[in-house]
């Protein structure tokens, strides 16, 4: 972005229609915005390009690719000012797609994260132990999809833990929550979730 840099912290941000007003806004509006956003998440995104191998210098320039693009495509963003978090990471997730940092649209979940049903396989694992690990995992991310589909925000939040190693404070500053009602939100998403997984790890 053609733009002076900008402080090298990360600050709380109230995601709501105001914000969302502000990105939208005229030019000096938009730039305000856009500095509030750009200390609430440059640091997380970083380190979330660098979870899917990029180089410091390669996450620095994804990072500037993420904010230029919600720049450009604010107009088009059609949800609340509260869901503004969740379709930012989209953005993010889809700028590591396409410089080939992230293994699939849909990365790979922690089962351990999202559940407490971590299955481990030994190196020396048998075949078919490994063939059924594999089936666990792949109707995990069946049921997971569900999940998201009917519960974007609740999923976006597990997703945050199990895939973006994000900390339950930096969700807690993402929600716009204190940690401890995080932690209690985030309860009450794993126990939606358990209805769309719990048949995959009933033989785990």
């Amino acid at each position: 972005m053609a733009e002076p840099a900008l402080p090298e912290r990360e600050v709380d941000l109230v995601f709501d229609d105001a914000l969302l007003s502000a990105l939208r806004g005229d030019a000096p509006s938009r730039r305000r915005a856009v500095e509030r956003l750009y200390g609430a998440f440059a640091g997380r995104l970083r380190r979330f390009f660098q979870n899917h191998r990029a180089t410091p210098a390669q996450a620095e320039d994804f990072t500037q690719e993420t904010f230029v693009r919600i720049v450009r495509s604010v107009a088009e963003f059609r949800g609340e000012g509260t869901q503004l978090a969740a379709w930012i990471w989209t953005i993010a997730r889809n700028v590591a797609r396409d410089a080939g940092r992230s293994p699939s649209s849909q990365p790979m979940l922690d089962v351990d994260d999202l559940e407490g049903g971590d299955v481990p396989v030994e190196e020396n694992a048998d075949p078919a132990q490994r063939v059924e690990s594999e089936s666990v995992a792949d109707c995990v991310q069946r049921g997971f999809r569900e999940f998201a589909r009917l519960h974007p925000q609740r999923a976006q939040c597990l997703s945050w833990l199990a895939t973006d190693q994000m900390e339950i404070a930096e969700v807690a500053r993402t929600l716009g929550r204190t940690a401890a009602a995080t932690r209690e939100y985030l309860s009450q998403c794993r126990k939606k979730l358990r209805p769309f997984i719990e048949h995959c790890l009933a033989g785990a």
